[in-house]
């Protein structure tokens, strides 16, 4: 008999907890989330949460502020929209905004949005998106039906508020999607105004796929206490994204963007519009100018296209974004506008035709492939002035500069982390046809020069590269010609093709010694001289040591005689390279500069190598000293101190060491938002000129502080709204008064119940513009059946074809208004005749 202490009944406890542990898996069950969106949440395949998720959903469900950082395509959208769904749970029958996501794109929103309706599918939760380029008064309709949950980019929000007196004091949620570039595109001024109309408290979670670990760019957002999530730190980018470099010259660009499309992804030309295409590669450039130039160029190869810039309308830019998605178009030509935020879920191959200044930026392009477990590569084209990004780049990766396979390198894959340069046989060929359609179409020939001109402007307007990232891409073993063939074409050629290509690679490198004239009479007519310093005798010097080390070892009795020597050989060496001692020695003479420094920097490192040969056997407790002198010149790139390699373990214990710069120096550096003015780069130059940092008076702070203009500007003359009007929240724009009229609805204010007689007319009024129907229509539709009861209806069976003689404003009016202007006007007329009459009678 089983007795609710016995041991059997405990048996069975415990096998049912494990029973649910087994059935929760550590999955989205075990946030404890309602059982409506769990559904949800499970219908669309979502059985295991994402590391972000994981780490950002319980704080969020506690009601903490959120700071979040992860990489690009881990689940940030459902990491903050689950959280916010689990806290409305269901639609309220009062009025007023409780969800708040602002997004700094248009299509970034409608993504949100529709990812959003999916997930709360058995939810009763009301989703509205306000975008620019769409109609205030389908918005005004949207939101006179009580919506849960709102979806914006900060000027259209901001544009409402001012139109219809929008209010936000409802609010319990407010998530800023991509945050970083909200501050960086100079949306700041719209976010404060936004954040002052909310309560305090209101949950406040900022995500973006880089986030720099000072906060105190967000200070405005007034966050209180947040809970800072910084994952992906070290690994930056997928581990399954391979990532190759081609090095080119400026005017083979073009040329290699084709044989990369052609020869390297394998997309090939077709005529077919209607078939569906197996490769697919997403090309970004610099502006919207490039776009449009290399659209042209690919249709001439009959590479089916897409273009997406920042200057197109929100229509064009859905209608290139579905068709690159629905696998119409082979490759998408985009500025940086599409650098976040666009899911492209079965996209394999991305191509930088121009660099990313920013390895912050680097990371978000190439952070649409190799998403969700899928494996991705991307391809970037590189010139001279693009290598030093490139450097910093792999520094920022923690990756080596590899063009080559080292010997006893087991992990050494061809396709991954690597650069090189192309075959000169198929970029010589990909350039002589585009010379030729160059020259014979007058229209490309006109946006070459445009796009010269936009690239010029790009690069004055760049972030530059750091300073270790230019001097080492000055040295010689960097250099264009210096580069090999890259090892994706290594494999595919034969050796006779790698051969052939070497030989037409040095008859471009060969440059003639001599001249004409020169070779003629066998003298030369001129010879240029270097100037002789220290730093060229010192360079002189340590290529005689490399080379003596080559050829043979030198013992330490050799390297103390040659030090006690080395000072008056070297000295001797500046006197005789500049022509001042001719068999004689220096001691009979007064020395020269270069002479007296040289000699004084043996002397100091004759000292030191004395004092290291004295002191490298004083141990005390195992630790060996070193003078600092030589602890500093142990780190140099030489590593030697008089011809005795130093090891930095040495010196300093790795446990205990502290070093004095930061580690993630260089990692914080390239994500902080006040340094990335120009991360994202402007697609014209006037977007290019908002982004200036410019110095405004701030009364505030009274001084002068450095600022986006446009910050300045709202300093001055007020926040503007997206249709560039001065935001002035004490008067009301027409607008909304024109539709309250026109269509007998108002957006209520928060706080009031909810009213079902116009919430279901705005509803049918959404449902009307949803299947296209306007209150534009011209004519009047005999066949169409009227009911006579709605009184808009009555009035056009009533005027027929004679709707066109309306006022000019376009309000439909009931037969009331209508009634009621036939009096007006007969009242006027009969007052008319009154006066004239008077006028007779006085005659």
């Amino acid at each position: 008999m089983k007795g609710v202490g016995t041991w059997e009944s405990a048996m069975e406890v415990a096998e049912e907890q494990q029973q649910q542990q087994k059935k929760r898996g550590g999955g989205f069950q075990s946030f404890g989330l309602e059982k409506p969106l769990l559904d949800g949440i499970l219908r669309l395949g979502y059985n295991v949460p994402t590391p972000i998720q994981r780490r950002a959903i319980p704080p969020m469900m506690q009601g903490n502020d959120i700071v979040a950082m992860a990489r690009t395509g881990s689940g940030k959208t459902a990491a903050f929209l689950i959280p916010m769904l689990h806290l409305l749970k269901a639609h309220s029958k009062i009025v007023g905004v409780r969800g708040l996501i602002l997004s700094p794109t248009r299509e970034l929103s409608m993504q949100i949005l529709r990812f959003g309706i999916q997930i709360s599918k058995f939810l009763d939760l009301r989703f509205v998106a306000l975008v620019g380029g769409n109609s205030l008064e389908q918005q005004f309709e949207m939101l006179a039906s009580n919506p849960d949950i709102v979806v914006a980019t900060p000027g259209r929000i901001l544009h409402i508020m001012e139109e219809a007196s929008l209010q936000l004091s409802m609010v319990k949620s407010i998530v800023l999607d991509e945050a970083d570039r909200l501050f960086e595109l100079g949306l700041q001024p719209q976010i404060v105004a936004i954040m002052q109309k909310i309560p305090e408290s209101c949950q406040r979670s900022l995500f973006s796929a880089t986030m720099p670990s000072v906060l105190a760019e967000f200070t405005n957002a007034g966050l209180h206490n947040p809970v800072v999530l910084r994952l992906d730190a070290e690994m930056k980018l997928s581990d399954k994204l391979k990532q190759s470099a081609f090095f080119v010259r400026n005017d083979e660009k073009i040329a290699a963007l084709i044989v990369l499309l052609k020869k390297v992804i394998g997309i090939e030309a077709s005529d077919k519009k209607s078939e569906s295409a197996e490769k697919q590669a997403l090309v970004f450039v610099e502006s919207k100018f490039h776009v449009d130039y290399l659209e042209a160029i690919m249709e001439a190869y009959h590479i089916s296209c897409s273009a997406v810039h920042g200057q197109m309308d929100q229509e064009g830019r859905r209608n290139a974004v579905r068709a690159f998605a629905k696998r119409e178009t082979s490759v998408m030509i985009v500025t940086d506008v599409a650098a976040r935020g666009l899911d492209l879920p079965l996209l394999d191959n991305v191509v930088n035709f121009s660099f990313a200044p920013t390895p912050k930026l680097f990371v978000h392009r190439v952070g649409r492939v190799a998403r969700a477990g899928r494996s991705g590569a991307a391809y970037s084209i590189l010139t001279f002035e693009d290598f030093p990004h490139y450097v910093d780049l792999m520094a920022f990766l923690n990756r080596p500069l590899q063009c080559r396979k080292e010997p006893g390198d087991l992990l050494f894959t061809a396709d991954d982390g690597c650069y090189g340069r192309m075959p000169e046989d198929a970029l010589q060929l990909e350039l002589d046809f585009i010379r030729r359609l160059v020259q014979n179409d007058v229209e490309l020939k006109g946006m070459t020069k445009v796009v010269e001109n936009a690239h010029k402007k790009f690069a004055r307007t760049k972030k530059k590269a750091t300073h270790d990232g230019i001097q080492t891409a000055r040295q010689s073993e960097y250099q264009f010609d210096s580069t090999p063939l890259h090892p994706i074409f290594v494999e595919r050629l034969e050796k006779k093709e790698i051969a052939a290509d070497e030989a037409r690679v040095g008859l471009k490198r060969f440059k003639a010694k001599e001249s004409l004239l020169e070779i003629v009479h066998g003298e030369k007519m001129m010879e240029i001289k270097k100037p002789v310093t220290v730093q060229s005798l010192w360079r002189e010097q340590r290529q005689r040591g490399e080379d003596k080390e080559g050829s043979e070892k030198v013992d330490t009795g050799s390297d103390k005689k040659q030090g006690k020597h080395e000072s008056e050989n070297c000295v001797s060496m500046v006197a005789r390279k500049n022509g001042a001692v001719k068999g004689s020695s220096t001691m009979g003479r007064k020395l020269s500069l270069a002479e007296s420094l040289l000699l004084k920097a043996q002397e100091r490192k004759k000292r030191e190598r004395e004092a290291v040969n004295g002191e490298e056997n004083d141990d005390v407790d195992g630790i060996t000293v070193f003078p600092a002198r030589a602890a500093y010149h142990s780190n140099s790139s030489a590593g030697a101190i008089g011809g005795m390699e130093c090891n930095s373990d040495k010196y300093r214990d790795r446990e205990f060491f502290m070093e004095d710069v930061k580690r993630n120096t260089i990692e914080d550096v390239h994500y902080s938002v006040k340094d990335a003015t120009f991360d994202i780069g402007a697609d014209t130059a006037q977007e290019a000129q908002q982004r200036r940092q410019v110095y405004a008076w701030s009364k505030k702070k009274n001084r002068y502080v450095r600022m986006n203009v446009n910050d300045a500007k709202a300093l001055l003359r007020g926040v503007k709204n997206e249709a560039g009007k001065a935001v002035n929240f004490k008067t009301k724009l027409k607008t909304y008064s024109k539709w309250t009229k026109k269509s007998n609805l108002r957006i209520q204010d928060a706080g009031e119940e909810e009213d079902l007689g116009p919430l279901r007319q705005a509803r049918d009024a959404q449902r009307q513009n949803e299947r296209g129907v306007g209150d534009e229509d011209d004519g009047f539709d005999e066949t169409e059946e009227v009911d006579i009861s709605n009184p808009n209806q009555g009035k056009k069976l009533r005027i027929g074809r004679k709707l066109r003689r309306l006022p000019k404003d376009g309000h439909v009016r009931t037969f009331e208004e209508m009634a009621l202007m036939k009096r007006k006007a007969a009242k006027e007329k009969a007052r008319l005749e009154r006066k004239k009459q008077k006028g007779k009678r006085k005659r």
